[in-house]
């Protein structure tokens, strides 16, 4: 499913600032940008919320995978 940046501030219980400057990082992986707003996968929002929770340390490189095997590797980029 795909998800605004709203939508995974909801879901995380953060800011949508917040979920912006992960994109930005890195840290959340894009599916795509439609003009100044982001895609993003709910398998891949999912694990950045987890990651960020107490006790829960995923790596960067699971929270890569989600993009990595829904979609080609072109389309999960971090925005330029």
């Amino acid at each position: 499913m795909k998800l605004r940046v709203r939508d995974v501030a909801d879901m995380a219980g953060r800011t949508e600032r917040a979920v912006q400057l992960a994109v930005q990082s890195g840290a959340l992986p894009v599916l795509r940008q439609v003009g100044r707003s982001f895609v993003i996968d709910d398998v891949a929002a999912l694990a950045w919320v987890r990651s960020n929770a107490a006790g829960r340390a995923f790596s960067p490189r699971v929270r890569r995978w989600p993009c990595s095997t829904a979609t080609s590797r072109a389309s999960c980029r971090r925005p330029s």
